[in-house]
Formats: structure tokens, C-alpha cells, sequence
């Protein structure tokens, strides 16, 4: 495969567009480009890894994509994992959030056998946590985690974002972070658990990208 050197380059290990916006929003700011997995597979006229997240820690997922993704192309590559911990379902699902209402992963009925398990609670306290795993060179990893605390709304509303965007309520606000993304002056200072996440490593990683460069001339 054949990439441009003109600038720091790192693959983000996963095909949601919407993770793959918040990623290139803080990384355009660190000096570093962010290559989708379909651009990389497009260049190299290979399939996309189907990468099982099978671990029992979101370190552990986001290690497994991030591993097999620089295995894959040969690039820095960069990983996460995500889930929303709710306290009155003793911090489930957690780790599982994508699968909550089985496979295959399904938004629509995650969300619905979260609110139906959530009926009549007064206590509705969550938080949103995601994990980050950068395997930069053989030898070199950064990692990065934060949490954004909130509670669970008694329905859903807004429709943009994914996941449990739409009945999760972050700390401080009245609206679901769904809604938050829909307001265009709310969305543009608002910081998602995976970009306060994103800018904690990225300061790390824009590092160790020049070192490999200058060492690689990549």
C-alpha cells in the first residue's frame, strides 16, 4: 500500500462514521490525519478485518481492534471502546452496551430493554465511559480513558448521534445528548466522553508519530 508522507497519519480501527467524525475533529487540531478503514482498504484492494470483540474490559476490546488494524495495514492505529454504565443495573451493560439486547447489535432495542429495566427507578444515575488504545510502533502503546457522568431520561428523545444518545442526559443539562448534537451552538462546545478521551492521548500521540516518522521516514 502506498500512503501520502506529507503529514502524521493514523488509522482509526472502526467503521462508525460517527466515532470516525468526533476522531477527526480532535485530531485536526493536533496536526495528524485520520485515515477511515474503508481508505486504507480502498488503497490496498483488501477487506476490512472482522475484529470479535470478545473481551471482558474495554481496554481489552480496544486492544484487540487496535492490534489487529496495524497488523492489517502497517499504520499507527488507533482504538476504542465505549459503553454506558447505569447504577441502578449495577454498572450494566457496561462492556456489553453494543450487544445489550443480543446479537446482532441493535440501537432500537438496546434502548428499549434499557428504559423497560429502568421503569419506575427513581435513582436513573449513568455515565458514559470510553477507552482508547493506540498501537503506535512494535514496541510503543499510549492508552487514555475518561467518563461522562449523567442519568437515563424516561424516553427517548432527538435522533442524531447513536447508540444510547437519545436517553442519556449528561451532567449539567436537560436535554439527551442526542438533542445536545442536534444544537448546532450546544454540539460545538460540548465534549463527549470519547473527546475529552481523544484529547487526552493526543498531545501523547502526535509525539510518538514524529518520533516514528523521523525514525521510519514515513
Amino acid at each position: 500500500m502506498s500512503f501520502s508522507t506529507q503529514q502524521l497519519q493514523l488509522l482509526f480501527a472502526s467503521t462508525n462514521k460517527g466515532k470516525l467524525a468526533e476522531v477527526r475533529q480532535v485530531a485536526s487540531g493536533a496536526g495528524i490525519t485520520i485515515l477511515s478503514t474503508e481508505e486504507v482498504s480502498a488503497l490496498g484492494k483488501r477487506a476490512v478485518p472482522d475484529v470479535q470483540e470478545n473481551a471482558d474490559t474495554y481496554s481489552g476490546n480496544a486492544k484487540l481492534k487496535a492490534e489487529a488494524f496495524y497488523a492489517w495495514s502497517g499504520l499507527p492505529s488507533l482504538a476504542d471502546d465505549a459503553g454506558i454504565e447505569v447504577e441502578a443495573l449495577g454498572g450494566a451493560p457496561g462492556v456489553w452496551s453494543a450487544r445489550y439486547a443480543g446479537e446482532p447489535s441493535d440501537g432500537k432495542r438496546n434502548i428499549e430493554k434499557m428504559l423497560a429495566e429502568m421503569e419506575g427507578q427513581s435513582n436513573r444515575a449513568a455515565r458514559f465511559t470510553s477507552f482508547l488504545f493506540a498501537r503506535v510502533t512494535p514496541t510503543k502503546t499510549l492508552t487514555a480513558q475518561c467518563y461522562l457522568p449523567g442519568r437515563i431520561s424516561v424516553a427517548p428523545h432527538g435522533s442524531a448521534g447513536f447508540g444510547y444518545d437519545s436517553i442519556f442526559i449528561p451532567q449539567g443539562y436537560e436535554k439527551t445528548l442526542a438533542e445536545i448534537k442536534e444544537d448546532a451552538a450546544l454540539r460545538s462546545s460540548f465534549k463527549t466522553h470519547r473527546i475529552m478521551a481523544l484529547e487526552k492521548i493526543f498531545p501523547e500521540l502526535s509525539r510518538a508519530l514524529t518520533d516514528d516518522a523521523l525514525r521510519t521516514g514515513r
